[in-house]
This record gives C-alpha cells, sequence and structure tokens, in this order.
C-alpha cells in the first residue's frame, strides 16, 4: 500500500539535494529514519551505560571522568535532586541550575551561604554580579535576582555546582 503526504517545495527541494544522483527521495526518507532510529539507540546505551557506572561510582570517579573532559567540549548533563538538566555551555547550565533551584523552592536552603565564594577574589552566585575583590562578574548568569558567575571550564563548574548544592543538602550528580 503506498500513501501519499503533502510537503512543502522547500522540504521536497533539501529532500531532493540529499537523494542527489544516486537515490530516490522515499530512500533518502527512510534512510533518515534508519539513522534517527540508530542514534537514539546508541544514545539510549550510552545513558544506560552512564547510569550504571554513576550509580557504582564514587564521588572521586565522577571528579576524574569531569577533569578528563577536552577543554572545549560542548554539553553536560547533571542530575539536580533526580531533575535531569542538559545544558551545552557553562553559562546555560548554571541558568538552568538557578531555574530549577528557584522553581522548587530549594534556593532558599542556600540563601545563607550566598554570597558563594570560590576564592578570595570570586563569588559562584551572589545577589549582586561583583566579586569579593569589587570586580563585576565577567560573564555573568542571571535568574530570580541571583546571579552566577560563568567564565569557568566544566570541570570547575561542576565542582563547584556540587560543593555549593551540598551545603543544603541538595542533591546533585554529574552525568557527563
Amino acid at each position: 500500500m503506498t500513501v501519499s503526504i503533502e510537503i512543502s517545495e522547500s522540504m521536497h527541494r533539501k529532500l531532493a539535494e540529499l537523494a542527489g544522483p544516486l537515490f530516490s527521495i522515499p530512500e533518502v526518507i527512510e534512510r533518515l529514519m534508519a539513522a534517527e532510529k540508530t542514534t537514539k539507540r546508541a544514545t539510549s546505551a550510552i545513558d544506560e551505560s552512564v547510569s550504571n557506572a554513576s550509580s557504582h561510582a564514587s564521588p572521586s570517579m565522577a571528579k576524574r571522568s569531569v577533569e578528563n573532559r577536552a577543554p572545549r567540549e560542548r554539553g553536560t548533563t547533571i542530575l539536580l535532586d533526580g531533575a535531569r538538566i542538559n545544558a551545552v555551555s557553562v553559562s546555560e547550565l548554571y541558568k538552568k541550575f538557578l531555574a530549577q533551584m528557584v522553581a522548587s523552592g530549594k534556593i532558599k536552603k542556600l540563601d545563607q551561604h550566598i554570597p558563594f565564594a570560590t576564592s578570595s577574589h570570586r563569588y559562584l552566585i551572589a545577589r549582586k554580579p561583583v566579586h569579593p575583590n569589587g570586580n563585576d562578574f565577567f560573564v555573568k548568569v542571571e535568574f530570580g535576582g541571583y546571579f552566577m558567575e560563568a567564565h569557568k571550564s566544566y570541570a570547575t563548574a561542576i565542582q563547584h555546582l556540587e560543593k555549593f548544592s551540598g551545603l543544603g543538602g541538595v542533591g546533585f550528580e554529574y552525568v557527563r
């Protein structure tokens, strides 16, 4: 049985471009669907192996895996009290972290620790985007009246979030 579908002219051109002289448009669609299925299976397998590994891993194993990241590798995933947060940059990670903490009300558990200093010169989170030495946050992320300094590597960002979250008993787990 054959079914007809309507697609826009621009979509038809894109599919024809992908098909080239060797394939028909239905073959391209089948290949795209197969690739998507393979990608989902691979992603699922990776997530499962990471989950299994992290459930048996000590915090030092998670720390080592963060430190082994390529310096400019994009993307990370954390679990914040079981809520999965995926981000493609430290700025996005911090924005989503703040949004989750504010929405859940868990930020109140940590208010007494804000501003949270990561050194004598820098804050991770504060009510104003100014470090203890008086310098403005270089890459500031703001949500709900809180500011975070996102000018750091993923490894450092993860370590600081884990330490800060722990102060309020908020569950934190680095996934990848």
